[in-house]
């Protein structure tokens, strides 16, 4: 509920402006849950967005279709970042909270990151751009998306950066090659 509320309104602002300038550009939502489907629906009419809610049960069997067609994904902080870089698929990461939950993790919790997409912080540096808390706003996302789909050399600089993480996570099985070294470190 809250990503609904602080990231869900800033991407659908976003993908408005970005319908007005590349009118055939269609946005694409997975949902993962059944109730989400509604919530999502309702914000693309509230936006006046042209675009398609997946629902959960039909993710995998059209998401390699839907990755095949995706120029752009605009998401919040999480394992979809590997996955969205691991197809090589142009993204930016973007996420809000409250100010009472910001307050309380910077001041009181002291929680301090440089980066908050996982593939820029197993790479110690910002391959796909991130705006968050003041700086997550739809001006800032929708410039940043214009060059990465206007410019190939914005394009190319997360692409090398999406290079560099596959090559740090070496070959297939990287899980099971991690697994077992947390095994054996334990025996």
């Amino acid at each position: 509920p809250q990503e609904l509320r602080y990231v869900l309104p800033v991407f659908m602002q976003t993908a408005r402006k970005l319908q007005q300038k590349y009118p055939n550009l269609i946005v694409y939502i997975p949902s993962c849950r059944k109730v989400f489907d509604v919530k999502f629906k309702i914000a693309l009419d509230k936006y006046k967005v042209k675009g398609k809610i997946i629902s959960q049960k039909d993710i995998e069997e059209l998401k390699t279709y839907v990755y095949s067609l995706t120029k752009l994904a605009l998401c919040k902080s999480g394992t979809v970042n590997m996955e969205l870089a691991l197809y090589n698929i142009p993204q930016i990461v973007g996420y809000r909270v409250s100010r009472v939950t910001a307050f309380i993790g910077k001041k009181l919790l002291n929680f301090k990151v440089k980066f908050i997409s996982p593939v820029n912080l197993l790479l110690k540096k910002l391959i796909i751009p991130e705006f968050v808390q003041k700086e997550f706003k739809a001006r800032n996302i929708y410039e940043k998306a214009c060059k990465i789909l206007d410019r190939k050399s914005e394009k190319a600089k997360i692409f090398k950066g999406y290079a560099l993480l596959k090559k740090e996570l070496g070959q297939e099985g990287v899980v099971k090659r991690a697994a077992e070294e947390i095994f054996n470190s334990l025996i």
